[in-house]
């Protein structure tokens, strides 16, 4: 699902910004070589960087 609709960024793209290293929005832009427009999609990226730096937590518990 596309969430930010000014650079075309989807959900995928962000999880997948987030599991090479991103950890907040601006390095997810940052990542894409693209920069907040309108700023309508940041809590929604927020969500989404949250809740896969969570998952990635629970995964590396779950290892040890």
């Amino acid at each position: 699902m596309i969430i930010c609709i000014c650079n075309r960024i989807s959900d995928h793209e962000i999880r997948a910004s987030v599991h090479a290293g991103a950890s907040c929005c601006k390095q997810v832009f940052g990542g894409q070589g693209k920069a907040p427009q309108c700023g309508s999609c940041i809590d929604a990226m927020g969500e989404i960087i949250d809740e896969t730096l969570a998952c990635g937590e629970r995964r590396m518990m779950a290892a040890e």
